[in-house]
Formats: C-alpha cells, structure tokens, sequence
C-alpha cells in the first residue's frame, strides 16, 4: 500500500486547525508549534514530491481516487502534474515561511493560526483536485478563512513582522 502523499499534504493543515481549535487559549507557543509541525509536514511531502516526480512521464501522477457518490459521479480524486506540482511546492514553502512572519501575532493568535491552516488546506486542494465538485468544495474551504483573514487581522494592522521578514515592510 502506498501512502496517499497528496492527501498527506493536503490535509495535514487541516488537521493542526483542528488541534489549535482545541488547544487552550492561553497557550500561544504551543497553537503556533502546531502551525509550525503540520505545515512542515506539507512542506516536506512537497519536497518529496518534487524531487520523486517523473518528469519524463505524461499525465498526472500521484493519483488517488475514493468515490464520494458513484451515482453522480462525484469522487475524491487528486493527482499532480508539472505546473500543479510546481504550485504546491511553492505554496508549502509560502505558508511555511508565514506562520514565522507571523509569529508576532498576539491578538486572537488561536483563531487567527486556525484560520490560516484552513485556509492552506484549500489552496492545497484547489491545487490537486482532479474533480470538479471535490475543486469547487476546496475553493469555497479557502475563501471564508481568506475573508476573515483579512477582514480582522489584516485591517486591523496587528501584523508586525521581525526579523528576516521585517526589511519588506520597510
């Protein structure tokens, strides 16, 4: 048996959303280890990904398919080919360096961490889906979180970046 890498990759955000959700308020450090543990392991399986891919190979790769609902057609279907595969590297590396520019978020850290893994676990998806009602239901996943993202967090100024990420908001 094969490990399902993309569902690997895809779902592990979710999962530390998940977590965070039920990790106590007055715990930061631990809610921003867990963005950090579940998005490297995105990362990782990324890197994995890019470097086992065939890139002599037609077609997609990678692919894993569980039927939803065989009488309409709708099943749980990813795959990954070279621009796909591309953009899910460079989404890992993205949310993975974010949740470290991130870091100095202080005001609702537990939502706002939650948020930005749901909101990956989308993009991811909208990335790999290979069907179109599973690519529809990973779009919609990510445009509520990127809505409250913005709209609390992002209007409000209450992101300040340090260190390394600090010299682009000069």
């Amino acid at each position: 048996m094969t490990v399902p890498v993309l569902s690997l990759i895809t779902w592990s955000p979710f999962a530390g959303a998940l977590l965070i959700m039920f990790t106590a308020r007055y715990r930061p450090l631990a809610v921003r280890l867990i963005a950090v543990a579940t998005t490297g392991v995105s990362m990782v399986g990324a890197l994995w990904l890019y470097a086992v891919y065939d890139r002599d190979a037609a077609g997609f790769q990678f692919y894993e398919k569980v039927p939803l609902v065989p009488p309409l057609g709708i099943s749980y279907e990813l795959g990954v080919d070279g621009i796909s595969l591309l953009l899910v590297l460079l989404t890992a590396v993205i949310i993975f360096a974010g949740v470290f520019a991130s870091w100095t978020v202080t005001v609702r850290s537990q939502e706002f961490y939650a948020l930005l893994l749901a909101l990956v676990t989308g993009v991811f998806g909208v990335f790999v889906a290979l069907d179109l009602f599973v690519f529809f239901l990973f779009y919609e996943l990510a445009v509520l979180p990127m809505y409250l993202l913005i709209g609390v967090w992002v209007s409000s100024g209450e992101i300040h970046p340090r260190v390394i990420f600090a010299w682009a908001y000069r």
